[in-house]
This record gives C-alpha cells, structure tokens and sequence, in this order.
C-alpha cells in the first residue's frame, strides 16, 4: 500500500482522545454520486467503520469528504472505501488536497 503523499494531506498532532499511535493525517477526497443527507450518512459510515480512520466529515454540497486517518491508511484506500458504499471518487486535483489545520 502506497503512503498519502504529503501533496495531499497534512500532519496534525496525535489525537490523543483515540489512543492510537503514529502520525494523525487529514486528507481531502472526492465523493460523487450523493444525491441527500442520506448518501452522506453511507459515506461517513463506510469511511468510519474502517480501522485507521479516525473521523470522516462529508459535504454534500461540496462533493468532498475530509478524513482525519493515521498514516497507515492512503489516498487510494480512502477512495475505495466511498466507492464500495456505491459513489465515485476520481483522484483529488491539488487544490483540494491542501487544506489548512
């Protein structure tokens, strides 16, 4: 598995409230396909449930999905979680990698 690339996230101190170690990143991906508050409630919940992701926010408006994750998750397995729970996620242009803590 492919580390995120620092492009795309960014380090925040570790969340001490989980109690689980190494590096807390926050990543930006895209979710399409969500139609109501419905759609994002499966995308938080399939971004959730997995071991690694910390906390999953997901805009509907936005088509975004902001994860706070350890290091051992990436872009990539983030993108194939929301498309398991039947969105698309194409790969994230710069701009909406970056974001500020």
């Amino acid at each position: 598995m492919n580390r995120t690339s620092p492009e795309n996230t960014d380090t925040v101190p570790e969340n001490t409230d989980t109690g689980k170690p190494g590096n807390t990143l926050r990543t930006t991906i895209r979710v399409e396909g969500m139609t109501c508050a419905s759609c994002t409630g499966r995308a938080t919940k399939a971004l959730t449930a997995s071991d690694g992701v910390l906390d999953a926010q997901v805009n509907l408006m936005s088509a975004e999905a902001t994860v706070l994750h350890t290091d051992s998750v990436d872009e990539d397995y983030l993108r194939s979680l929301v498309e398991n729970a039947g969105f698309s996620s194409p790969p994230t242009t710069d701009e909406l990698r970056t974001s500020s803590l």
